[in-house]
């Protein structure tokens, strides 16, 4: 309870006689922002994920009625591209006729061994259709960078307010500073008679 009391009196909230007009406007624009940001982020990072999950679900959908997995005979070995390894592989595409392309494959597959390709409608190899696993994974980060946005941008509202506070701070002292410096400073006084 100490540690919550002491937070709050540090952010300027709770009224103490040496804090300025200015230091409890800071406290009460910080509290406000914190509590947007409690309330609105999860509701905007819902509504967004929400929105990429209904997407992705769509794409699977459609990549499910478009795509379809036959079985390949693996023709003869490719060896490597791009850091992996590729054979030749032959298939009858869904308008009967034979295609030959290279294809994906594990090390144990050797000519005469069969491999799973994704086609699509007129028989070329594909990418396997879209899984529920990607789009929970898409959904999901599109939730952390909804909240990230929001999040670093009520930072920046809160920082254009600490420092347009800070400078009415520095004005105000400088006021006080000009009434206050004469009695006390030697640079406005006059220098003393010489005997």
């Amino acid at each position: 309870m100490r540690r919550v009391i002491r937070a709050l009196r540090r952010s300027g909230v709770v009224a103490h006689p040496l804090r300025r007009p200015v230091d409890r406007v800071e406290g009460w624009v910080t509290l406000i922002l914190v509590v947007v940001f409690a309330v609105f982020t999860p509701l905007a990072a819902a509504a967004v994920g929400g929105c990429a999950f209904r997407a992705g679900v769509r794409a699977e959908q459609s990549q499910e009625a478009d795509r379809r997995h036959v079985m390949a005979k693996i023709v003869k070995e490719g060896g490597r591209e791009s850091r992996r390894l590729v054979a030749v592989a032959r298939w009858r595409g869904s308008d009967g006729m034979w295609r030959m392309a290279k294809v994906p494959v594990n090390g144990g597959h050797r000519p005469g061994s069969s491999v799973r390709l994704w086609i699509d409608q007129s028989g070329r190899e594909v990418a396997p259709p879209r899984t529920r696993a990607q789009t929970w994974n898409q959904a999901l980060s599109y939730c952390l960078i909804t909240m990230a946005g929001i999040g670093f941008l009520l930072l920046e509202v809160r920082r254009a307010v600490r420092l347009r506070l800070d400078r009415r701070r520095s004005e105000r002292w400088e006021r006080l500073w000009a009434e206050i410096e004469p009695p006390w400073s030697t640079r406005h006084r006059p220098p003393p008679p010489w005997p």
